[in-house]
């Protein structure tokens, strides 16, 4: 929304998670004033992934218009399929498999310049330099523990690594959702006394809110060609290279 953008194309899984983060963005996003311009699903085996990224540009309308147009001249002429043009970017709700297959597709149906934005789970939490090059340029949200591990809670995040590193890689950001739970005891008096106050955790900016609830805020990151680091670009956005 800060960067300008109003209407949403929005990829999803089909099933009831796919349901549920394409609704949920869908509600947020049409609050802030938006609009979700196209819905389009795909099945999470990977056996077709170019029909729904075809659909969800209008590819398929602008070849339909090229056939009757044909039918009608009565003449064989030349064509170049058109994505749709009403779109400012992609919502793409996907785990890394499939972001890695999908983000191609968008690229080979003329849509390199629109910006795809994801959640964290496009990411696996650990780099993986030559798998991540199929998801470059998407913007994703996540944790510091897991964006930037040189900062804040990296001797603690070695040494839990260390001692449980195969189950450190799948569960990775639960791990650092262990670590706020227990700082987050001795701040809870500060929080609460302090309004607007906030606590730079592993998982995230955290504050209270008036339900005594925790609101966390995550750090914005991007898929980005050259070595693995990580760049300020403004308050609240990073750049971190997977490749």
């Amino acid at each position: 929304w800060f960067a300008d953008h109003s209407n949403a194309a929005v990829l999803a899984p089909a099933g009831a998670w796919g349901e549920r983060v394409a609704g949920a963005f869908a509600q947020a996003w049409e609050k802030l004033g938006g609009r979700v311009v196209e819905v389009q699903t795909y099945l999470n085996d990977g056996s077709d992934m170019s029909t729904p990224v075809r659909k969800l540009l209008d590819i398929d309308g602008s070849e339909s218009r090229y056939r009757s147009l044909r039918q009608v001249l009565g003449v064989d002429i030349k064509k170049e399929a058109r994505r749709r043009r009403d779109v400012d970017f992609v919502f793409m709700a996907a785990f890394p498999v499939q972001a890695r297959q999908l983000r191609p597709q968008l690229e080979f149906h003329q849509a390199q310049d629109l910006p795809v934005y994801s959640t964290s789970h496009v990411y696996s939490g650990v780099a993986d330099a030559t798998a991540d090059r199929d998801v470059e340029g998407v913007v994703f949200g996540d944790m510091p523990w897991v964006l930037d591990p040189a900062a804040g809670s990296a001797e603690l995040r070695r040494n839990v690594e260390a001692l449980w590193g195969d189950s450190f890689k799948a569960f990775v950001r639960l791990y650092a959702f262990g670590v706020d739970g227990y700082h987050l005891v001795k701040e809870l008096g500060r929080l609460r006394a302090q309004h607007y106050t906030e606590f730079q955790g592993a998982t995230g900016k955290l504050s209270l809110n008036e339900q005594n609830k925790i609101d966390r805020q995550l750090s914005w990151a991007r898929f980005v060609r050259g070595d693995r680091k990580s760049t300020r670009l403004n308050s609240s956005h990073s750049s971190v290279s997977r490749m």
